[in-house]
């Protein structure tokens, strides 16, 4: 890869200029807090081996070749204050297909694999005037922010809660999974107002005969890019199948604001809209609902029940594993807490105090979403399960 400062170097030795944050957002018919055109993604370099031809015009968005993955491109725009870090936006080629939409800033004598460069022609000055326009830093000290007394978190809590009604459950088992597993698709009725129903799937081995150990899962933010289910089981029988063959059943919602279901918010970044509290309520709701439906079943040893989350299904953690005890172990994966405030009564750290629950946290210090510094280890100094039952690798 390329660092920012020969990215430049070389920019003007074709007389020509990085892009701003501005001009890119604008080319890449992305911003920041939008859903963008899913085929962009679909088509697109990520979680590959190796870079594509520029020329290469699959995933391209009005003409402009490789504009989401491929390569990451450096921007002009410096990151915080102190300017120690520079933008560079799209994803790479060795990345999920969410790092198009994310954020992400580096070191600029940073020239890891995947970082990349994107010209600009600019006709007179003002095109340049954003160039030196610095990111702002939303950075807060979570750790610092006193509690919130047990009985108002309660009634935190109780916004996740609902009155007792008739699941209304349905099950298909599909007659044309892959062999020796089998696949069941669930509906139910959700537990607030809506013309959906909380629908999901269940996969396990046909090879056991006695109870199967449940994991719940929530999905990475993947799930609020795609607007569609296809492939999906698959992808769960590949992603689990070392699980599956030990004789668990992997359990994955469609949750509310993920894949084919409503909308209510175009982002998984914290903020103080109703959009998002409204999104977090449901997807709660969801999980909780889902639990509801596996208690029911007789085939599960539900005394078992473990949680998983990947990136945005660990974050969500903070919510699902602090506003329920059902489940009696959790492994997540990249996850942490947000440092962008959130109305004050879906606050991620007032959430994490309250958990109890074994886990096995698994972080990488070279993650750009998800911070070792500024996400993970306030995280780990606030969450409420016991020393003696929590692993962080």
């Amino acid at each position: 890869g390329i660092s920012w400062f020969e990215a430049r170097a070389y920019a003007r030795y074709k007389n020509l200029d990085l892009p701003n944050i501005f001009q890119w957002l604008y080319a890449s018919g992305s911003g920041v807090s939008s859903i963008y055109d899913s085929n962009v993604l679909n088509f697109s370099n990520f979680n590959s081996n190796q870079i594509r031809e520029v020329s290469d015009t699959r995933g391209s968005n009005g003409e402009i070749n490789n504009i989401a993955g491929n390569v990451k491109e450096w921007l002009t725009n410096p990151f915080g204050e102190n300017k120690s870090e520079y933008s560079i936006l799209g994803g790479s080629y060795l990345e999920s297909p969410y790092y198009f939409k994310n954020y992400s800033s580096l070191s600029p004598f940073d020239r890891s694999l995947g970082n990349g460069i994107r010209l600009v022609k600019n006709f007179n000055q003002n095109d340049r005037k954003y160039n030196d326009e610095i990111i702002p830093d939303f950075y807060r000290d979570v750790t610092k922010i006193p509690d919130v007394s047990d009985d108002a978190f309660e009634v935190y809590k109780s916004q996740f809660y609902y009155k007792n009604f008739v699941l209304d459950t349905k099950t298909e088992i599909s007659d044309d999974f892959q062999s020796g597993y089998i696949l069941e698709e669930f509906s139910l009725t959700p537990a607030y107002e809506s013309e959906e129903k909380l629908n999901g799937y269940i996969i396990y081995s046909k090879e056991f005969k006695q109870k199967l150990n449940p994991v719940i899962v929530f999905p990475s933010a993947g799930a609020l890019v795609r607007d569609t289910v296809d492939g999906l089981p698959n992808s769960i029988l590949n992603n689990f199948k070392y699980l599956i063959d030990e004789g668990f059943a992997i359990i994955h919602p469609i949750y509310f604001n993920t894949y084919n279901r409503e909308r209510s918010s175009d982002t998984w970044v914290p903020n103080e809209t109703e959009d998002y509290k409204e999104m977090v309520l449901k997807m709660g709701k969801d999980y909780l609902r889902s639990l509801d439906y596996l208690e029911t079943r007789n085939d599960f040893n539900f005394g078992n029940l473990s949680y998983y989350g990947y990136s945005l299904g660990s974050r969500y953690a903070n919510f699902m594993l602090a506003i329920d005890n059902r489940v009696k172990s959790a492994f997540i994966c990249a996850g942490g807490i947000r440092m962008q405030k959130s109305k004050k009564e879906i606050d991620e750290h007032y959430y994490v105090r309250r958990i109890k629950t074994p886990i096995f946290h698994m972080v990488g210090k070279l993650d750009g979403t998800l911070g070792y510094e500024d996400v993970y280890l306030p995280w780990k100094k606030l969450i409420g399960t016991d020393k003696k039952n929590l692993i962080s690798k």
